[in-house]
């Protein structure tokens, strides 16, 4: 079976199909375990990827969002504020 045919990508396919139709999944032969890996697999820039940072905190968790060629402050994820179950955090350059 190929990862493309797992229930979890397609679900994920679907979404984007809703959201884009132009938008696809993708199966990289190289590694992309850091931002630069995946700029060098697609041939792009690294701030044209986006790095996922999971982050636990207490008893909860923080996904963090964060551009290839950016870095993510520790110090500044404690002025995040959660409102109505969600984290909001202002744009941090």
């Amino acid at each position: 079976m190929s990862l493309l045919d797992k229930e979890p990508v397609k679900r994920v396919e679907k979404f984007l199909k809703k959201f884009d139709q132009s938008l696809e999944v993708i199966v990289l032969v190289d590694s992309a375990r850091t931002a630069q890996e995946a700029a060098s697999a697609l041939n792009c820039d690294v701030g044209a990827i986006v790095k996922s940072l999971l982050f636990k905190v207490e008893k909860s968790f923080i996904l963090c969002l964060v551009a290839g060629d950016k870095r993510c402050s520790l110090n500044k994820l404690k002025n995040i504020k959660d409102i109505n179950g969600f984290l909001y955090l202002a744009k941090i350059n």
